[in-house]
């Protein structure tokens, strides 16, 4: 029996993501994610691969974790998966949970979520200097160029703020 496949456009269409990204998070999560390769080269996705897209896409965008988080949340996910035990069970009806949804409540661990991200159009707030990781013992004059280029830096971006805020109450 020959199993359905989808060329990358395909699978990008019907996974509401586009092209690019699938190459991305095949990058990304080697080993979790591959597509079979046709005679001529091209990308197929089997089923088992737009479902692992699915979830993908799901921890990424839905959970808001960071690569590495939906990375570890996979490897979990598949050697629960591996083991001879049963299928986990829901305990409200006491019925067997489908595998995508295991993978669900496998992944319902803590993982590594995105932080916040502050709006551009938010008043700064003080953080401190950003370049307190340089250490002035390894160069004297290293700080001193890190500061001006931080100092550089933050008036270079309440331009770009201010002409953000003007465009906004244009549009606004």
């Amino acid at each position: 029996m020959e199993r359905k496949t989808y060329k990358i456009g395909q699978a990008a269409k019907l996974l509401d993501v586009k092209p690019f990204v699938l190459r991305f998070w095949e990058g990304e999560f080697k080993g979790l994610l591959v597509p079979v390769r046709t005679p001529s080269g091209q990308r197929a996705y089997t089923e088992q691969n737009v479902e692992t897209v699915r979830e993908i896409k799901r921890l990424l965008y839905d959970e808001g974790l960071t690569i590495e988080g939906a990375k570890k949340r996979l490897r979990e996910a598949a050697s629960q998966d591996s083991r001879p035990t049963s299928a986990p069970r829901d305990a409200a009806v006491g019925e067997s949970v489908p595998a995508p949804a295991a993978a669900a409540l496998a992944a319902s661990a803590a993982g590594a979520r995105r932080p916040a991200q502050p709006s551009l159009l938010d008043p700064p707030q003080a953080q401190g200097p950003a370049v307190a990781a340089i250490t002035p013992a390894a160069d004297p004059d290293a700080l001193r160029r890190a500061e001006d280029r931080a100092q550089t830096l933050q008036a270079a971006l309440v331009g770009v703020l201010s002409e953000l805020r003007s465009l906004r109450d244009l549009l606004g």
